[in-house]
């Protein structure tokens, strides 16, 4: 069976976003969660099913109130490169 280039470049991403070593969270235009990783389970504790369709602002920055954070998720989704680093909240509220 012979594969097209979409099909190996959509597996290739696939294999990217399973297997990094570094938390990702898979997000729509509307900010709400499709899917994350085992990297992000293992950081924060969610799994996919606690926080499916919920708005990453409101899982990442729970517990804070007006978050600088939530500018950072508007220029990503613009297109805009963000190289930082920043605090999180894991699922027990504490800080990571």
């Amino acid at each position: 069976m012979k594969i097209d280039q979409t099909q190996y470049l959509n597996k290739s991403l696939e294999a990217l976003f399973k297997d990094s070593l570094d938390a990702i969270v898979h997000i729509n235009a509307g900010y709400r969660i499709i899917d994350i990783n085992q990297a992000f389970v293992d950081l924060v504790g969610y799994k996919i099913d606690e926080i499916k369709g919920m708005h990453v602002d409101d899982v990442m920055n729970k517990g804070k109130q007006g978050s600088a954070d939530q500018e950072i998720t508007k220029k990503i989704l613009k297109g805009d490169n963000y190289t930082g680093e920043g605090i999180r909240t894991e699922k027990d509220i504490h800080m990571v």
